[in-house]
C-alpha cells in the first residue's frame, strides 16, 4: 500500500484495483479539509481505515456556520420542491 492514509480511498485502503475514482476520493478530503480545517476521518492504523470504509464524515455544515448569504433562500408562498424562478421546469419557458 503505498499513499498517505488519512487522504486513502476505501478501494486503496482495501488493496483493490485503483483507478482515478482514487484519485477524485482524495481530491474531496483535500477540500473538505480546506472548507472545515480538518480531516473528514480522524485517527491511525486501522482505526482510520475502518473509518474511512465503513463511516460516512460529518457534514461540513455541522462544523461550520454558512453566511446568511449563502444560503439557498425560499420564496414566500412556494411551496416544498418547487422550482424557483432562476430554474425552470422543461415545457415552460416564456418569452419577452
Amino acid at each position: 500500500m503505498i499513499g498517505t492514509p488519512s487522504y486513502m480511498s476505501p478501494e486503496q485502503i482495501q488493496g483493490q484495483t485503483i483507478d482515478h475514482r482514487t484519485d477524485l476520493f482524495s481530491a474531496g478530503i483535500v477540500f473538505y479539509q480546506l472548507l472545515t480545517g480538518q480531516k473528514p476521518f480522524d485517527g491511525t492504523g486501522w482505526a482510520l481505515a475502518k473509518k474511512i470504509i465503513q463511516d460516512d464524515p460529518v457534514w461540513p455544515s455541522t462544523i461550520l456556520e454558512v453566511p446568511a448569504e449563502l444560503r439557498p433562500r425560499r420564496r414566500q408562498g412556494a411551496r416544498q420542491g418547487a422550482p424557483t424562478s432562476a430554474i425552470r421546469p422543461r415545457g415552460n419557458s416564456t418569452t419577452t
